[in-house]
């Protein structure tokens, strides 16, 4: 009896909650309340108009040929140690003729701007590490103070 009882409370409440639930005199129509604007609300930062100025002065000490080269190292294994004496002529006389007070302490394989290069440690320059390309190029001691070797 409980049962039937608390039935027909729940659908006496039902029944007189339903016809507020629907409103058929006016249809639901979403209206937006705000419309995309298309012009820009600021001025571009930059003119289509603009004529940027780009120096290609080579850096000293790198020939216009050198942003080039891409002579392969064989044997290259990034992050191997080289001896010293087994680095190639060109290298060896590039870091002389650029540092002659210096003396070659230490030659790694490393890639430095897409390149294969030995990775030279120095003693007695006025750098400690400097990139050199196997066709004896040598990266500039400044740009190559900004790489993380």
């Amino acid at each position: 009896m409980k049962k039937t009882l608390i039935a027909l409370a729940c659908a006496a409440i039902l029944a007189t909650m339903l016809p507020g639930c629907t409103n058929t005199n006016n249809p639901a129509t979403p209206t937006p309340t705000l419309r995309p604007s298309l012009s820009p609300t600021q001025a571009p930062m930059v003119s289509p108009t603009a004529n940027p100025t780009v120096d290609v002065t080579p850096t000293a000490g790198v020939s216009p040929s050198a942003a080039v080269s891409a002579e392969p190292i064989e044997g290259f294994k990034e992050g191997e140690k080289v001896e010293v004496d087994k680095l190639p002529e060109k290298v060896t006389a590039a870091v002389k003729a650029e540092y002659a007070d210096a003396k070659i302490t230490g030659a790694t394989y490393a890639t430095y701007m897409d390149a294969q290069t030995y990775l030279i440690t120095l003693s007695g320059a006025n750098v400690d590490k400097v990139y050199v390309k196997a066709d004896g190029t040598i990266i500039p001691a400044a740009a190559a103070s900004t790489a993380n070797p």
